[in-house]
């Protein structure tokens, strides 16, 4: 890291860390949080933005770099909360929060659609509303959430795993990890990579509204 990018490192970290711990900052921090418009500025369609992790970091570097906000873009992904619930019970240390291209191949979502399959590949992702809750199953989400999600709800919601305990259903799952890795291992090239050009990283804790959940994951 140069000398440049040491100084800049240090004055966004320090402006990220004051707003976070509600400190006033020399400046109003801003979250380089830039979406499709990173594949668009980057030259790629959105296909390949959330499909293709080399080139989606290539068109992440650019943006940051050229636009210079206080972190830096990140890879295409959309949330992946019913994963996120549906392992936190017994192996939370492997519970996903977001679900990408070549996952929603071996997973077959349900609830989105994406660049290059169900739309075009100058396309964004989709959340589709379908319902896969019943309305008399709401005293069985109530009273087990994670239970009903693990085991009603992530079997409606992907196609690949239709049928619990199935070989398609574990292959399926096995698949997943290995590509979660690939995606993790991506991820982390690009952090390491922005973190030389000045850019700290950001980390967050995150809340869903239970009817923003129930709305766009199971009615």
């Amino acid at each position: 890291m140069s000398e440049d990018f040491k100084k800049l490192y240090a004055e966004r970290k320090e402006r990220l860390d004051r707003a976070a711990l509600l400190k006033e900052p020399d400046r109003v921090p801003v979250i380089g949080n830039f979406g499709d418009f990173t594949a668009a500025y980057g030259g790629i369609s959105s296909y390949e933005f959330m499909f293709d992790y080399e080139k989606a970091s290539r068109a992440a570097i650019k943006t940051s770099v050229d636009f210079g906000f206080d972190t830096g873009a990140g890879l295409s992904r959309l949330g992946a909360l019913p994963f996120t619930l549906a392992f936190l019970r017994e192996y939370d240390g492997l519970a996903p929060i977001w679900v990408n291209g070549p996952v929603h191949d071996i997973l077959g979502v349900r609830y989105a659609r994406f660049p290059g399959r169900e739309l075009s590949e100058e396309s964004p992702f989709q959340f589709i509303g379908e319902e896969y809750m019943a309305v008399d199953e709401y005293d069985e989400l109530i009273e087990d959430p994670l239970g009903f999600i693990a085991e009603k709800l992530l079997p409606r919601s992907c196609r690949s795993l239709e049928e619990p305990g199935s070989i398609k259903a574990m292959v399926a799952l096995f698949k997943w990890g290995i590509e979660s890795q690939k995606s993790a291992d991506a991820g982390a090239r690009l952090g390491d990579e922005l973190r030389r050009l000045g850019f700290p990283g950001f980390s967050s804790g995150f809340s869903y509204a239970p009817l923003d959940f129930i709305g766009a994951y199971m009615r």
